[in-house]
Order: structure tokens, then C-alpha cells, then sequence
């Protein structure tokens, strides 16, 4: 659900964006808002909240646990292998168990 905003808001100029939009994202398990304030025109808007609006789904059918197709959930049964995986599983996957700092 997109829902349009004329509320100002400062951005990364100083200047105030008029235009922008909240959507609601409904994967994980929640729900996630995405507020946007820019004034880029609307259809660049859609276009770039549809864009984070898939990457998150798109996450969550890679990585959830609670999704017996998820391939964390796969590699979890010994289903499949992490060779099988997308190509950007591995990476993320080695990212994710590399220790901080």
C-alpha cells in the first residue's frame, strides 16, 4: 500500500522535498514502512519503491527460517547444497557468519 505525502521534510540539501510517498510492506513475518520524501517525479517514486519493495521479498524467500522453500531452510534440512544456490547467496551467506570489527 502507497500512500502519498505533502508533509515537508529536510533533505540531504538543506532544501525542503515536497513530494514523496509511505508504503507499507507486509514480508518477514511484519510490516515494514518505507518512508520516502523526494521530489523526484511520481513514476521514478513507484518505480523506486516497487525496486525496495522486491528486494525485500526477495530476501525474505532467500533467508527466512520460518519458509520450508527458503534456501536457508533447504541448506537447514540438507536439502541442497550451497553450490545450488543463487549466486548471490554465498556472498551474503559469507557475510553474514564473518565476525565484526
Amino acid at each position: 500500500m502507497t500512500v502519498p505525502t505533502s508533509q515537508p521534510h529536510p533533505n540531504v540539501g538543506g532544501e525542503l522535498a515536497r513530494g514523496g510517498a509511505v508504503r507499507l510492506v507486509h514480508t518477514m513475518g511484519t510490516v515494514i514502512t518505507i518512508d520516502a520524501r523526494t521530489p523526484l517525479p511520481e513514476a521514478d517514486l513507484q518505480h523506486a519503491l516497487d525496486e525496495a519493495e522486491q528486494v525485500l521479498h526477495d530476501t525474505d524467500r532467500m533467508f527466512s527460517t520460518y519458509r520450508d522453500d527458503s534456501w536457508v531452510s533447504r541448506l537447514a534440512r540438507c536439502q541442497t547444497r550451497l553450490a545450488h544456490c543463487p549466486r548471490r547467496f554465498p556472498r551474503c551467506s559469507n557475510s553474514a557468519t564473518r565476525p565484526s570489527g
